[in-house]
């Protein structure tokens, strides 16, 4: 029992992945599964095996409910192509297979898009989930015991977003590369221990994948250089080595190039040359890497969101004299991969907490399991308090991990204001989007960091504590309802009885308006809703439950509307939907209108 406690921790991870995925059914929805970068992962497939159109020449076949299935760039010539290599295809393509088998036997669509291929597309992550986990935790058997094992899954699979990426983005291809990455890894060490044939089939077939997939990920092919190198001396046996068993190395760079060879045949017939670069306009900059803001920014660096990671960070001081033979490929691969990935013009990759580390994460387990191997020899009181500290920020990922469904935490524009907003709420504030704040996107293709800073024009700013009205154009349309003695400031609110299911309706003017936030504070609040509703031709209705804090029995209540898109309402109704029709008293109506616009701000390098 004592030696299976990790088998049985990576069956319940993977239970748990799978159950987060059959609770969302994002394969229910029509753009759950295959979604943005996905579209481009996958489209290989449907285009190679359906439409018989991998030069995309007829990219409206595409399109559904005004949006395209699958993304494709544009070369200034008009040549249409997949921007990402196909890797992620190559490890769809099983999946996708059964499902266009399950298509024609079940009666839908046969198009690579209906319910079979995206349910099978889920299944592809819990399959890569389940190989990625048992040949880390064989890895990590080696140099551990079982109980130290587990501690390490559980730390690496539910303690960072990681998970996220195998249950709400499960189709993302970092899930995927954790898989692929590990059995390189595992194969490796395992073929230098004992030089077998098998071990460099393996190494060459994940080697293409692995970089096929992200080619930043090529660093990796290092490891079979470094991997127990401790001196020049065993540099100089390891070369040695290769040359001994010279079959295993050709056959270990044949297979690598035969896997990575479709790609080029590919690029050769869509562009005329075996070499292209297909992210058109977008670069690294290495002499400016973003390394400080993508590992702490609070637009997604790696830390900010996964901090139980701090303790890879504390066991890669111990890894030298624990784990000696890793000590020379982490200390050169983990370096290397953080300043290229830190160059990337996105330097916060889009998601949750900094993707690009998850590929990153088989070495950074090592030290993971050496730190907590450290923690189990210390004193008592010692122990007990890194459990509770690794339990809390295991604790905090998901519940980071389940902000990010709700909205609570943005993929893009988090800021430091955002996120204090939004800690410890499961759903964000109505003030919520007011603090994030987008990046000049094409100021960070050109290598600098511009974020849009709002410029806000106040239009009128209305104010009602039932002893008075202020800021027209704000009208009460009946206040004779207001009552002395009961009242959150001044003299009077305003008393809604019993029974009656709507309050304190106002009306007011949009003045071309692009926010509006409102705010009242009531008493006895019950099923109590804040709305904006249009009152013209054009339609419009939002509206808010929670309050933000409480003061002397008077709860404050907040709705914020943003008007973004075109025709806008002319104007606005405010009023109180009473669900539970209650007794209730609001006061201090305030309610604010404001035209806004965004002004580039360059951020200074040194800050994040």
């Amino acid at each position: 029992m004592r030696n299976k406690i990790s088998i049985y921790t990576a069956l319940f991870i993977i239970l748990a992945a799978f159950l987060v995925q059959l609770n969302t059914k994002k394969w229910n929805t029509d753009f759950g599964v295959v979604r943005s970068d996905v579209k481009g992962y996958y489209a290989y497939l449907p285009l190679l095996f359906i439409y018989h159109d991998i030069k995309i020449e007829h990219p409206d076949r595409y399109e559904y409910k005004n949006e395209y299935r699958i993304w494709y760039s544009t070369a200034p010539d008009g040549t249409r192509y997949i921007k990402f290599t196909m890797g992620m295809a190559m490890l769809y393509a099983p999946f996708f297979f059964i499902a266009h088998l399950l298509a024609g036997i079940t009666g839908y669509p046969a198009d690579g898009f209906s319910l079979p291929y995206q349910l099978m597309l889920a299944m592809s992550s819990i399959f890569y989930l389940i190989v990625g986990i048992f040949v880390l935790r064989r890895m990590l058997k080696l140099y551990f015991n079982d109980l130290i094992v587990a501690v390490t899954l559980v730390v690496i699979y539910i303690g960072t977003n990681l998970f996220y990426y195998y249950t709400n983005a499960m189709c993302v291809s970092h899930g995927y590369s954790f898989a692929v990455i590990s059995l390189f890894l595992y194969s490796t060490i395992m073929w230098l221990n004992v030089p077998k044939l098998k071990w460099a089939i393996i190494m060459g077939l994940t080697g293409g994948l692995m970089v096929l997939i992200r080619s930043v990920d090529a660093v990796f092919l290092f490891f079979p250089l470094l991997f127990k190198v401790r001196s020049w001396d065993s540099f100089w046996d390891r070369l040695k080595l290769f040359r001994k068993y010279s079959l295993h190395p050709f056959i270990f760079f044949v297979l690598s190039f035969l896997v990575i060879l479709p790609q080029l045949l590919y690029w050769k017939y869509i562009t005329g040359y075996f070499i292209f670069y297909s992210y058109t306009g977008e670069h690294f900059y290495f002499q400016n890497p973003n390394i400080i803001r993508a590992v702490f920014s609070y637009r997604n660096g790696w830390l900010v969101y996964s901090p139980v990671m701090l303790m890879s960070v504390a066991g890669f001081f111990l890894v030298r004299r624990r784990l000696p033979d890793f000590f020379t490929p982490m200390i050169i691969i983990i370096p290397v991969y953080i300043y290229v990935i830190s160059s990337w013009w996105c330097w916060w990759y889009v998601g949750f907490g900094n993707r690009a580390f998850i590929n990153l994460y088989v070495l950074l387990s090592l030290g993971v399991a050496t730190f907590v191997q450290y923690l189990a020899t210390r004193k008592k009181v010692i122990r007990i308090g890194g459990i509770i500290l690794i339990t809390s920020l295991i604790l905090l990922n998901l519940f980071q991990t389940y902000q990010m469904t709700t909205g609570a935490l943005r993929w893009d524009n988090m800021t430091k204001a955002a996120y204090r907003d939004s800690f410890g709420r499961l759903k964000p504030s109505q003030l919520f989007p007011t603090y994030l704040r987008k990046a000049d996107l094409k100021k960070a293709k050109e290598g600098v960091y511009v974020i849009m800073e709002p410029d806000y024009k106040l239009l009128f700013d209305g104010y009602i504590d039932f002893d008075s009205v202020y800021g027209l154009p704000i009208t009460a349309q009946n206040f004779r309802n207001t009552v002395s003695g009961i009242s959150f400031s001044g003299q009077k609110s305003l008393y809604s009885p019993k029974g009656d299911l709507y309050a304190l309706k106002v009306k007011f003017p949009l003045l071309d308006a692009d926010e509006v936030y409102a705010s009242v504070w009531i008493k006895n609040k019950k099923d109590c809703f804040m709305v904006l509703s249009g009152t013209d031709t054009v339609s419009y209705y939002k509206a808010s439950g929670g309050y933000i804090k409480s003061k002397n029995g008077w709860k404050l209540m907040n709705i914020l509307a943003r008007f973004h898109k075109e025709p806008k309402p002319g104007s606005l109704y405010f009023y109180i939907f009473n669900k539970s029709k209650n007794d209730i008293w609001l006061d201090d109506l305030q309610i604010t209108a404001r035209k806004v616009s965004y002004d580039p701000v360059t951020l200074d390098p040194h800050i994040f």
